[in-house]
């Protein structure tokens, strides 16, 4: 999960941030006061949508550091014997 974090952050925050300057490039030549007030209320909307996902996904990273943390290094203090089924006596 800690993995996908960048990727999903990536994504996450450039797509609505995207969809918001193609509605801005779209309605700028548009003189009607309602069209820019439609588009100015969905690039806050994807703005917010930008922030909420940095938020959620930085959530998500400090509870994955904290299992990660929480797991230790992997070692084996008494190793048992797969084949043969018996471990140290």
């Amino acid at each position: 999960m800690l993995r996908a974090l960048p990727l999903l952050l990536a994504v996450g925050t450039i797509a609505p941030l995207f969809a918001a300057w193609v509605v801005r490039v779209l309605t700028s030549d548009e003189p009607a006061v309602a069209i820019m007030r439609q588009a100015r209320l969905f690039e806050f909307v994807m703005f917010g949508w930008a922030l909420f996902n940095v938020a959620l996904l930085a959530t998500v990273a400090v509870a994955c550091v904290i299992v990660w943390l929480m797991k230790g290094p992997a070692y084996v203090a008494d190793g048992y014997d797969r084949l043969t089924g018996t471990g140290p006596l």
